[in-house]
């Protein structure tokens, strides 16, 4: 999907849901969008959305915007360099996107947007509407990209790939969202995070892109791992790890 299908799209969701959802989140969403541009790499690191510095961001600042990761003129900054650092020598092999577009710097803010324009009594949710039209075009580029090893650093986007899935009391499915299903790995000299094969796609018309009958990404490890800024020196993410990630991948 290249950067004018992509902006296209999302310039089509924040004006559906343009002073829809409160003033809190409109101050968010007048933010406008910052999204990726990826190119197809056997590696993609995902976080969950932009952030947004409200004393550092300039008023020019608030204009949509595209990056693409691996290009030799992005400028990393001090969020994207660490990252570089830990792809080490398979940087070359790596892509990064945000599963979401919204900027805040606030991990959690999705929960505010997941309920905002509800009324009580109806069952219309414009707010959680938002955020699967971001996450439904985040999948299809994805699934366009078929990286053979996705890292998932943000703990907060871990239930957007569809982690978290499970049937309620009446046998339906909550926490759908892309709807993956996955096999878990148990490998030696990994201790922390979880590594997992997607082995297909959830039944449910509960997911956000129900006409994708069949995923690109079967067989795909998946690493779910958290950011990595406030943990001990043995539990962080290092280019031998994502090494022996990426061969296993292969």
């Amino acid at each position: 999907m290249d950067e004018k299908a992509i902006s296209d799209k999302l310039s089509q969701i924040w004006g559906d849901y343009n002073n829809r959802l409160g003033e809190e989140v409109q101050q968010v969403l007048n933010r406008n969008y910052v999204f990726a541009c990826p190119q197809k790499k056997d590696i993609l690191v995902t976080g969950l959305n932009p952030a947004f510095d409200v004393v550092k961001d300039s008023k020019d600042s608030i204009e949509p915007r595209c990056y693409c990761f691996s290009s030799p003129t992005f400028e990393k900054n001090k969020y994207y360099k660490p990252i570089e650092k830990q792809l080490g020598v398979n940087r070359v092999n790596a892509e990064y996107l945000d599963v979401l577009y919204y900027r805040d710097s606030n991990a959690k803010f999705w929960m505010t947007i997941s309920k905002a324009g509800s009324i009580k009594g109806k069952a219309d949710k414009p707010g959680l509407s938002f955020l699967a039209e971001q996450v439904r075009l985040t999948q299809s580029i994805v699934e366009e990209i078929s990286p053979k090893l996705i890292i998932v650093r943000s703990c907060e986007s871990r239930f957007l790939w569809g982690k978290d899935a499970c049937k309620n009391r009446k046998e339906q499915w909550n926490k759908v969202w892309m709807g993956y299903t996955f096999q878990k790995l148990d490998l030696s000299g990994i201790h922390f995070g979880e590594v997992c094969r997607i082995t297909g796609l959830l039944d449910s018309s509960e997911r956000v892109s129900p006409d994708i009958k069949q995923t690109n990404l079967k067989g795909t490890i998946v690493y779910f791992y958290m950011d990595d800024r406030y943990k001990e020196k043995e539990k962080k993410l290092t280019p031998e790890l994502v090494e022996m990630l990426y061969q296993l991948a292969k």
